[in-house]
């Protein structure tokens, strides 16, 4: 990667005007926000700015747009070196909004750094939060002795240690130092447990109450424990594992001597955060619909069946579906409302191929032809396969389905069963 697109990576800031519009309201004045894809890159970032005019501010839109143009900048590998952004605002003016960005960057988190990659190693967010249980004091800086300092400093991995941000908003409000978990938006945390701190200890700033409150937001958790015994530690997480796999999260131990955490974590968070492959296949098509099945529209467009053959809940909303002319055709699953895009484990979704978007996020703007076609099913970078499925001339009204059901062998002339098991 050449040194200007790193730049663009590292320093790349947006500046969105919006249009707010309520249920019942007229139109707003604008309002501004800017977003940066990690506090210690913002410096220079007001030198690239564009602006977006949008219906209704929503952060998920707000932040896809961002991702867009990291895509169209990087190709292929910009997961690679992204960070998750940060929204920032709302400000009533640009000048605001600068005021706002020359603040934090004198409160001395402008200075530059650059994202790392590690060979074979895919990460789907650069960041995770660590608790420390410890008898010590850890809120201030971290010091170059902290031991899980140097466990973590050579990761890829933005760690956002105590003192830089809350388990929830502080005082109820926001501010431009210390960020709330979900403003950070971490895929992962990191409980590390000093040797002189207690494992069956409750409370405030426990381990079991960090892990709790990492499984609250969704987390993923490794439990480190330098110079511990791991049947110990394993014994002490035994009661909290059950509640992890209830909600389809992990809660991993890595317990070793000292010298040994740094291989030992860099392992287990490499396994945890990798990029996963979507556990979704294509199950069946229809590429000439002459008045079998009724789209939600009242109109009879191509359809195609997607079924979660996974143990837990995929959210379709930022995969990428195209046909034959590849990247030409390619279009964005995308949507505010998650109940419509996502899939239950077992479950499945029908895309409507009718070129209506506006209809909604399971409304694609592209066509199957009944000649022949081929339909790719692509994860968040659009160029990671999940699914695709390659088919010759189809007969009205009749689909190509697997059959028996997410099976790995395919049947034309099939009777339609959208959103029912292929029998």
């Amino acid at each position: 990667m050449n040194a200007s697109i790193r730049v663009s990576v590292g320093l790349l800031s947006c500046l969105l005007l919006v249009t707010h519009i309520g249920v019942t309201q007229t139109i707003a004045e604008p309002v501004y926000f800017y977003i940066t894809s990690d506090p210690v890159m913002l410096e220079r970032a007001f030198s690239s700015i564009f602006r977006a005019r949008m219906k209704q501010f929503d952060k998920e839109r707000i932040s896809a747009q961002y991702y867009k143009h990291l895509q169209r900048a990087l190709g292929k590998d910009w997961f690679r070196y992204a960070h998750h952004a940060f929204i920032h605002g709302p400000f009533s003016s640009e000048s605001e909004a600068k005021s706002h960005y020359n603040k934090t960057v004198s409160d001395g988190v402008g200075a530059v750094t650059y994202p790392r990659v590690m060979a074979d190693f895919a990460y789907r967010d650069a960041s995770l939060v660590l608790g420390v249980v410890s008898t010590a004091t850890v809120e201030g800086s971290p010091s170059n002795t902290s031991p899980w300092l140097a466990a973590l400093s050579d990761l890829p991995i933005r760690v956002y240690w105590p003192g830089e941000y809350s388990w929830t908003k502080p005082g109820g409000g926001t501010s431009s130092t210390v960020m709330s978990v979900e403003e950070l938006r971490p895929s992962a945390a990191v409980v590390w447990i000093d040797q002189a701190a207690s494992l069956s200890a409750d409370g405030a700033n426990s381990f079991k109450d960090y892990v709790t409150q990492a499984l609250s937001k969704g987390l993923d958790v490794v439990v480190a424990a330098p110079g511990r015994s791991p049947a110990a530690v394993t014994s002490a997480v035994a009661a909290l594992r059950g509640q992890f796999t209830a909600k389809g999260k992990r809660l991993e131990v890595v317990a070793a001597e000292a010298a040994a955490m740094r291989l030992g974590l860099s392992e287990q968070l490499k396994e945890m955060l990798k990029w996963p492959i979507a556990p979704l296949k294509v199950n069946e098509l229809m590429a000439s619909n002459k008045g079998a099945v009724k789209g939600e529209g009242g109109d009879f467009p191509d359809w195609v069946e997607i079924v979660n053959t996974g143990t837990g809940s995929v959210d379709l909303e930022g995969l990428h579906v195209t046909d034959t002319n590849g990247a030409r055709s390619m279009r964005r699953i995308s949507g505010t409302d998650r109940t419509k895009t996502t899939v239950p484990a077992g479950g499945r979704i029908v895309l409507w191929l009718d070129e209506q978007p506006t209809r909604g996020p399971t409304h694609i703007g592209l066509r199957l032809s009944a000649q022949g076609d081929r339909f790719t099913l692509l994860d968040i970078d659009g160029v990671t396969v999940i699914d695709q499925v390659e088919f010759g001339p189809q007969p009205p009204n009749k689909t190509y389905a697997r059959v028996p059901d997410a099976g790995d062998r395919w049947q034309a002339g099939r009777d339609p069963t959208p959103g029912a098991v292929n029998k």
